[in-house]
């Protein structure tokens, strides 16, 4: 019994963490654009992640938002998959680690 009990909670936990989206470059989060971009579509941001479920419909729109926000010159994109060539976009990109400020391009 106890461990159907901790198998479900994994489940849920897992499930629950890989529902959001962010604003990424080389595994560094940026919430200074991922908040702007989840607002921007009505989503419901909780100071670093934007639910997925509140985006669902609008997933493209969030990356081409974070496309909007740069690191160093680099675009930044979005951590959540939808179709199209997004694996393409999440390759290493020359930036040291993802680390520092975003800024809106102008």
């Amino acid at each position: 019994m106890q461990l159907s009990k901790l198998f479900f909670a994994t489940i849920v936990a897992f499930a629950s963490s890989s529902a959001a989206c962010k604003c990424v470059i080389n595994g560094g989060s940026h919430p200074e654009a991922t908040g702007p971009c989840c607002q921007s579509l009505n989503g419901n941001f909780d100071g670093n992640d934007c639910a997925a479920g509140s985006i669902s419909e609008h997933l493209s729109n969030f990356r081409a938002c974070c496309h909007t926000w740069l690191l160093n010159n680099v675009p930044l994109t979005s951590d959540c998959d939808f179709p199209g060539p997004a694996v393409a976009e999440l390759e290493k990109i020359d930036t040291p680690r993802g680390e520092g400020v975003a800024v809106q391009a102008k």
